[in-house]
């Protein structure tokens, strides 16, 4: 890898940094709070039996 490929990967590499940095504090601070707030207990015992099923732990 030259010099040239190398800074156009740590570009690719920051932009993915800044993207799953701000989906993960999306999900933590506005769609989980959200979910919370709006699924019954029941749902929520129905999404966490098919997230543990599922493997998505």
């Amino acid at each position: 890898m030259d010099e040239d490929q190398a800074e156009v990967l740590a570009s690719y590499i920051v932009q993915m940094y800044e993207l799953l940095t701000n989906h993960f504090f999306k999900e933590e601070n506005v769609l989980f709070p959200m979910a919370e707030n709006l699924l019954s207990a029941a749902e929520k015992d129905e999404l966490e039996e098919k997230v543990c099923t599922t493997g998505l732990q």
